[in-house]
């Protein structure tokens, strides 16, 4: 699903420069923007797809009410570089985010993080008058490594959400086995399953702009591992890094999913 989302969002980022003075003189018929990002979920993973398996009933209406794309090509498959093609509306290549980003610095693939010198469809919309906001997953570079990488410095007004490429679903412990949730620059300290403070995060940023005109980036957490569903015990702590997974979790999981 991402990849038909990078494909879309390149199209608008590569049509919305000129539209930048049309955007500031009507700013009462200015539209407002929802990009929901899942993680780690591919185009046949949605019954609108043709999966037998998963009703997914919500996204077949947005489907059947919107746009379906059927022929895409992806340049990038996985976290940082599908990312950096999302945002920015450029090869990942030349977006300086070919691979994933390490929290390590000295890792011998380490990439440090978008650079300030590329343009986010974010900072587009922000000089257009827009409020920004970032809900969720980020990984396009580690605030312990250089501020540079922000969010907030590539054009979002809000974040709420992590740096990581995946953080435990509980515990909000990232894969630098430091704790991974943010306001802003604030690290808080927050409990809550993380998908549901991810979908609360959003619904508050739209409310408090319903008003408009606001961009809004839902970046989730699912479905990328740890693939925790509420109640499942922490997995991840800063003191202890990853708990081993044993083979009874998956018996345990499918017993809740289908309660």
């Amino acid at each position: 699903m991402f990849q038909l989302l990078v494909f879309a969002w390149r199209a608008l980022v590569a049509s919305f420069i000129p539209l930048l003075p049309a955007l500031l003189i009507a700013a009462d018929d200015r539209p407002n923007f929802v990009v929901v990002m899942v993680d780690d979920m591919g185009y046949a993973g949605v019954s609108c797809f043709g999966n037998p398996y998963f009703k997914t009933p919500e996204i077949d209406r947005l489907a059947a009410e919107g746009m379906r794309l059927t022929d895409f090509h992806s340049s990038g498959t996985v976290c940082s570089p599908t990312r950096a093609g999302l945002l920015t509306g450029r090869y990942q290549q030349r977006a300086g985010i070919e691979a994933v980003i390490h929290p390590v610095a000295d890792h011998p693939e380490h990439l440090k993080g978008l650079k300030p010198s590329e343009t986010t469809i974010a900072e587009l919309l922000q000089a257009a008058g827009y409020a920004t906001g970032i809900v969720g997953k980020w990984h396009l570079g580690y605030p312990h490594n250089s501020d540079d990488y922000h969010p907030q410095n590539h054009g979002f007004d809000e974040f709420v959400g992590y740096h990581s490429g995946n953080i435990d679903y509980v515990s909000h412990v990232g894969d630098h086995n430091r704790h991974d949730w943010w306001h802003g620059r604030d690290d808080l300290r927050t409990e809550g399953y993380a998908t549901d403070l991810i979908n609360r995060a959003a619904v508050e940023f739209i409310e408090h702009h319903q008003d408009g005109p606001f961009c809004l980036y839902v970046a989730h957490l699912a479905i990328h591992n740890p693939v925790q569903v509420r109640g499942d015990p922490v997995r991840r702590t800063e003191a202890d890094g990853w708990r081993r997974w044993e083979p009874t979790d998956d018996a345990e999981r499918i017993e809740k999913l289908r309660g």
